[in-house]
């Protein structure tokens, strides 16, 4: 089985450390692969997750990191930009019919922003 690598992403310092060390990462099938203080820090190293994703050819994290940016993005008030990651994300989960994946990007973009990706 594959494991599902996570970036841990708060403000508090207190809270994510606790967080990082609280779970049984491995047992649930999770590999914390980095830690960011901030959105901004946050973005940088979902960037940087996109940019290995394509050089080493892990398309099926693609998604995940894109939708990553989105949200940080979104959150650090580059709308525009969140809402054109969040259809690159729409497209790719459509592309690969991972339904329930979609329903809850729709919701959370909906939600977040007023857009209805399904349009």
């Amino acid at each position: 089985m594959e494991e599902y690598r996570v970036l841990l992403a708060d403000d508090e310092e207190e809270i994510r450390v606790g967080i990082s060390r609280k779970i049984d990462w491995p047992g649930l099938g999770f590999v914390l692969v980095g830690e960011a203080g901030n959105g901004e820090e946050a973005l940088e190293l979902a960037e940087e997750g996109v940019g290995e994703c394509l050089d080493y050819r892990r398309y099926h994290m693609l998604d995940t990191l894109l939708w990553v940016k989105a949200y940080c993005c979104y959150r650090l008030d580059r709308r525009e930009e969140g809402v054109r990651l969040y259809r690159q994300v729409y497209s790719l989960l459509l592309s690969t019919r991972e339904m329930r994946r979609l329903q809850i990007l729709r919701e959370q973009v909906k939600e977040l922003t007023g857009v209805d990706l399904g349009e």
